[in-house]
């Protein structure tokens, strides 16, 4: 369901897209893509999904879940409060849709409810030449989750619906394409510091002191650069 009604929505925005039924990752896929303008891959089972460094995502049932990847062409290269920035980005569309959930940022770019993991973010940067463009992985239990203690699924929580899950579609697309813009520049604004605060400090095992302009978190112990969680 989930994957059908993705189609669906980026068929009627008239969005470049390739749905591809299998893959072993789309962030792995939509590298090999030259693309000129906004592109999202997705598939309905994903086999080799990826995280930071050697984390790997696990897939969940056929049609519960999105897997996907958001490109985006640049105008020049992306600076390091991007990555925060496309966390609050799906945090915001996520609960703008959604409000009831107990939903919270955990750096450096996971979606929780309550203590359950539901949501992962892979950005990746690739730069040939002057060419510049970013690949935005994004995965989200939604009907159903794995079998996993630390894992919930949003259908858990909150009702699902295909008027709804557009609705997001379309929240996360403007908002994506927003931190992209704005991951251009050096800092972050202060409305972006004190939004990522509240994202952030609503997870009940991470307590954020603030946010600075760099993206570095701050906690009652110590300062930690957002590139190094």
């Amino acid at each position: 369901m989930i994957y059908s009604w993705t189609k669906s929505w980026a068929k009627e925005k008239q969005l470049d897209h390739q749905f591809i039924e299998n893959l072993k990752s789309t962030n792995s896929f939509a590298k090999d893509i030259n693309f000129n303008s906004p592109l999202l891959i997705a598939t309905d089972h994903q086999m080799s999904g990826r995280g930071r460094g050697s984390n790997t995502w696990i897939s969940g049932p056929k049609g519960s879940a999105l897997f996907s990847s958001w490109c985006f062409p640049l105008e020049g290269p992306l600076q390091p409060i991007a990555s925060p920035l496309v966390g609050l980005a799906v945090f915001n569309a996520i609960q703008s849709t959604w409000p009831d959930p107990p939903l919270s940022l955990k750096a450096p770019n996971d979606l929780y409810i309550g203590e359950f993991k539901f949501a992962g973010i892979l950005l990746e940067l690739i730069t040939q030449g002057n060419q510049h463009r970013a690949i935005i992985g994004l995965g989200i239990n939604v009907l159903k989750g794995v079998d996993l203690e630390t894992s919930t699924y949003l259908a858990n929580s909150t009702s699902i619906t295909e008027n709804n899950w557009c609705h997001f579609l379309d929240s996360l697309y403007s908002q994506l394409q927003e931190a992209i813009r704005d991951g251009q520049a050096s800092e972050l604004s202060q409305l972006n510091c004190q939004n990522l605060q509240s994202a952030l400090d609503k997870h009940p095992k991470q307590s954020i002191n603030e946010v600075l302009s760099n993206g570095s978190i701050v906690t009652d112990s110590e300062t930690i650069r957002w590139s190094d969680l």
